[in-house]
């Protein structure tokens, strides 16, 4: 009775991991592309003018910064239907290619200790765990051996990851070597950050109808709102001041949870975008790269 429970249980996470990809191919791929903003450019309205960087038919996707800030990772899936690793240079705008596995590479995100970076790897049994490349996305290896429906996930410090764990509902999980894995939320966003110069695990808990951020202490277990997000809005960059930034439609807000909790529309780019989702920052806070569904 117990091996028939695990196998319908395994039978249940296959088909969940399947419609998981296959839903970002069909629904994502055909209009997403990749943009920079630079912010505190030297004009009234202290940023530039959205540039596409992958304009492409295509899922490009999941953006990270390198360490120095001259680089952007990303996924993309091409006419093959395979997500590999790709990188931008910030500076030529060159993309060359990463990864050329037989896998598919999701959410490219840098190790702790510049170790190289993990991915959220689907096997080919639809098995979805974290693994690990050089910097030079050589050596692969699998991270933890025993853990996988991984969807998304974020390094906590240098042995620790929240993961974003495909059950149902959606649990947050925190992992490491050779302990049971901890949930700590349910029903939470796919976006998942450290709060900078802070030990902060932040998250998007989405277990009501107003969907909010918060913060979780792994040291004293203490969970705590820090803000309610635009509505419908889930993908969010901290700044290393303690700022957030969010898309809501195709409008950059940002607020500071330390001082409100009313969201400031500091640019509409209604012009080249239809809608913002994922974000990130540049080491340095001046550029913003934006995934987003071009204006036709």
């Amino acid at each position: 009775m117990r091996q028939f429970s695990k196998l319908r249980l395994k039978t249940f996470y296959s088909v969940t991991l399947m419609i998981f990809v296959l839903g970002i191919a069909k629904a994502q791929m055909p209009d997403t592309d990749i943009f920079m903003v630079q912010l505190g450019a030297k004009n009234r309205t202290g940023h530039t003018t959205p540039k596409n960087l992958t304009q492409r038919a295509g899922y490009d996707n999941q953006p990270a910064f390198s360490a120095d800030g001259k680089h952007v990772l990303f996924t993309s899936i091409h006419e093959d239907g395979q997500a590999d690793l790709y990188s931008i240079d910030l500076k030529s705008f060159i993309t060359k290619q990463l990864c050329a596995t037989v896998e598919s590479e999701y959410s490219p995100t840098l190790a702790p200790n510049g170790k190289g970076i993990s991915v959220v790897c689907v096997e080919k049994d639809s098995t979805q765990r974290l693994w690990l490349f050089d910097s030079q996305c050589k050596n692969p290896k699998v991270i933890f051996s025993d853990f996988d429906s991984v969807g998304y996930h974020c390094w906590v410090d240098s042995s620790t990851v929240a993961c974003f764990v495909l059950t149902e509902p959606s649990t947050l999980q925190l992992k490491s070597v050779k302990k049971v894995p901890l949930v700590i939320a349910t029903n939470v966003g796919r976006c998942i950050r450290m709060k900078p110069n802070s030990k902060l695990l932040t998250y998007v808990d989405k277990s009501d109808s107003t969907w909010v951020i918060k913060s979780y202490d792994q040291h004293s277990g203490i969970t705590a709102t820090l803000a309610s997000t635009p509505k419908g809005s889930e993908d969010y960059a901290w700044t290393q001041y303690g700022q957030l930034y969010m898309g809501y439609g195709s409008k950059l807000m940002k607020l500071d949870p330390a001082k409100s909790q009313v969201w400031e529309e500091v640019a509409d780019f209604s012009a080249s975008l239809e809608s913002l989702g994922r974000i990130a920052i540049s080491p340095a806070g001046t550029t913003l790269i934006l995934v987003g569904k071009a204006k036709k």
